[in-house]
């Protein structure tokens, strides 16, 4: 009898750890579920939001002074205007392009053309720090 009742209780063991198993299981499914229909457009927009967000950051480095407190460097935000000559169509458009640039930087509008012209570079360094 004795050994009756240790086997009942061991399947009784195994039942009751069984239930807890598949409730848990149904409750992680259910929590996915909701999390997954009720939920999700509106997950799915703040993680898009998230991943997309740009944050400007400055570099002030601060000013650099000798022993006498004359200042020998300090910070400035400055530019590079780089020109993308491939992708400029006709020569209409250089031209245009080389006299405004030249009008505004101060630079030769016969050098800016050569470098309009170069139509295989995607790449030309037109002027080099420019203070904001």
């Amino acid at each position: 009898m004795a050994k009756g009742t240790t086997i009942r209780m061991w399947h009784r063991t195994v039942f009751i750890l069984l239930l807890i198993i598949i409730l848990g299981f149904g409750t992680v499914v259910s929590s996915l579920a909701k999390l997954q229909l009720a939920q999700g457009a509106e997950l799915k927009t703040k993680a898009f939001d998230n991943q997309l967000q740009s944050t400007p950051l400055t570099a002030q480095r601060g000013t650099i002074y000798d022993c006498n407190m004359k200042k020998l460097a300090e910070s400035a935000n400055v530019w590079d205007v780089i020109l993308e000559p491939a992708c400029i169509t006709n020569d209409k458009d250089r031209k245009t392009i080389s006299e405004g640039l030249s009008k505004i930087l101060g630079l030769d509008n016969d050098d800016l053309l050569k470098k309009c012209q170069k139509k295989s570079s995607y790449y030309e360094v037109i002027k080099k720090k420019i203070e904001a």
